[in-house]
């Protein structure tokens, strides 16, 4: 079973590593065995260091967990509302 997790960003620098870091936590306590994990990021084009903050941790995610246990998708979409964000984050996840 794959379970998934998404984020909308939109300049948000100053709190998406407290999230990652909370998800990353979380994930681990997860039993493998039963889940996959996917992390769905779906950025607004972010003009502060959001980007490069989700892709430290994308690695982070990789190393810690597997890259065959976690799979990291990073989307950028010119995003006009929360509603069309969360319309493309449903339209690519894989889990339930």
């Amino acid at each position: 079973m794959i379970l998934t997790i998404g984020i909308l960003t939109k300049n948000s620098e100053d709190v998406i590593a407290y999230a990652l870091s909370s998800i990353l936590e979380n994930v681990k306590l997860i039993d493998s065995q039963e889940f996959n994990t996917e992390v769905i990021v779906v950025d607004g084009y972010s003009r502060d260091r959001t980007i490069d903050i989700v892709m430290k941790y994308k690695h982070k995610f990789e190393n810690t967990l597997g890259s065959n246990l976690v799979n990291f998708k990073i989307l950028k979409e010119r995003i006009n509302t929360v509603g069309f964000a969360r319309k493309i984050l449903a339209e690519f996840a894989c889990g339930e």
